[in-house]
């Protein structure tokens, strides 16, 4: 999909909707806490909102891996999972 970029720019708006609706739940918490701060740490705390984000977004994605990894190397240790 990054691919893309280069062959048609206006691929750009997905990325922005899509930045909006990843980012939108966590600034609407955000921002009642924001009263009261200096400017500084106010552009601090929006700033680390996409950074916590994006972070725990790839630990997520690796930690699958590393246990479809971990279910494929023990695949014979584990009890097969009760029927209902």
């Amino acid at each position: 999909f990054v691919g893309g970029l280069w062959l048609h720019p206006a691929i750009w708006g997905l990325y922005v909707f899509g930045a909006a609706a990843m980012f939108a739940k966590p600034y609407r918490r955000l921002i009642p806490s924001l009263h009261g701060m200096s400017r500084g740490d106010k552009l601090k705390a929006l700033a680390w909102v996409p950074a916590i984000r994006v972070t725990g977004d790839w630990a997520k994605m690796a930690g699958y891996l590393v246990g479809v990894w971990w279910r494929l190397k023990n695949r014979k240790s584990i009890p097969p999972h009760p029927r209902r």
